[in-house]
């Protein structure tokens, strides 16, 4: 530690101690008397830590010092005011689906700059103890003395670290961490939040369990393929609670079934699609007379039955988020009450445009 490194070191008065066993404690500015934490790391990645510092990520605790000592680096980042969410756990149990999804979409909208970083920036080890929520419910991702650079040409992971339960099966030496690593920590996470227990023991129901399950797939390449497919396969009950932590989620202009990327799921819409995109081209039409339609008001009928098939597809998917300014979309249940009358409601407006353009006699 050199003598400047030292000075500034000065200026950081401890307050108490946070953790002693990981030489975390609380301290404050003697000029500013702004709070920040100090952390004495041992294992660590300086060069995580280095681009973090350099380039701060919404939702990251903003770091202000590194100082090697030895063979310790002495880390000053700002202080966090708020409740782990591991404590939030501990005093509630389980939380709302509602409130879940608000915690994934916001840790995936962190991660989204660090994975997209280049070489990407994986946590490694998100848990209910590394999020912190804010009195505003803004997350912050803390705890990066795991995290490391995604290196595409590792055979497998040199050093072994996360916890128990949330490490994916590569971080234990058979294959390199990358983003995929955080994707499957953050699976776990969900179903920790709805159920109390880990996916193994009992996974969430509904959608939230079909996305538990991909984010936890045992192959990497099994899993979502980035933080963005996995917040965009996410109910949309909570979307706008998104505030704070990273960029926004942007909605994929991909039809439903494609935007997953879930290959049941894509079979299945691209069957459907194709399916009525035959039936409505082989359509034969007649008119009062018992006459074969042709030319323009064929090709009219054919196109409104197109719609008459696809649209209660999109409004139910909730596409672009058609159905987010509805009444009761924060409440997984009531809101298909809702959905279900909408589409139907929908499907028609394409049969009555047909028949007024009949009526008028525009064909």
């Amino acid at each position: 530690m050199t003598l400047e490194q030292e000075y500034t070191l000065s200026f950081y008065r401890e307050i108490t101690e946070i953790n002693r066993t990981h030489r975390v404690s609380l301290v404050q500015h003697t000029e500013t008397q702004q709070l920040f934490v100090k952390k004495v790391l041992t294992y660590y990645h300086p060069d995580v830590l280095s681009r973090l510092r350099s380039h701060p990520v919404p939702g990251v605790p903003k770091i202000h010092e590194l100082i090697q000592d030895g063979d310790t680096l002495i880390v000053i980042e700002d202080y966090i005011h708020g409740e782990t969410v591991a404590q939030l756990l501990e005093r509630r149990g389980t939380l709302s689906e509602e409130e879940s999804i608000s915690i994934i979409r916001q840790l995936c909208g962190i991660l989204r700059p660090l994975h997209a970083a280049s070489p990407p920036i994986v946590h490694r080890d998100i848990k209910p103890s590394n999020l912190i929520l804010s009195q505003d419910g803004t997350l912050y991702l803390i705890d990066f003395n795991a995290a490391k650079t995604s290196q595409q040409s590792a055979s497998r992971d040199t050093d072994l670290i996360g916890t128990h339960g949330y490490a994916a099966p590569e971080q234990y030496g058979f294959a390199p961490s990358g983003p995929a690593t955080d994707i499957y920590a953050i699976g776990v996470l969900f179903n920790v939040l709805l159920t109390g227990v880990f996916p193994h023991v009992r996974t969430a129901s509904g959608i939230p369990g079909l996305i538990i399950k991909t984010c936890t797939a045992i192959d990497p390449a099994r899993r979502y393929s980035s933080v963005s497919r996995l917040a965009a396969a996410l109910p949309n009950s909570s979307r706008p609670a998104a505030s704070g932590g990273g960029t926004p989620e942007p909605a994929s202009w991909l039809p439903p079934g494609f935007r997953t990327k879930t290959w049941w799921k894509m079979l299945l819409a691209g069957g459907y699609y194709a399916l009525t995109l035959l039936l409505s081209a082989f359509q034969e039409v007649t008119n009062e007379q018992g006459e074969l339609i042709h030319g323009l008001d064929l090709l009219c009928n054919q196109i409104t039955f197109f719609l008459f098939c696809i649209i209660p597809v999109f409004v139910l998917a909730d596409y672009r988020g058609l159905c987010r300014r509805l009444p009761l979309q924060n409440r997984p249940l009531a809101r298909w009450f809702i959905r279900i009358p909408a589409a139907a409601i929908a499907a028609l407006i394409p049969v009555i445009v047909l028949i007024m353009i009949e009526s008028f006699g525009l064909l």
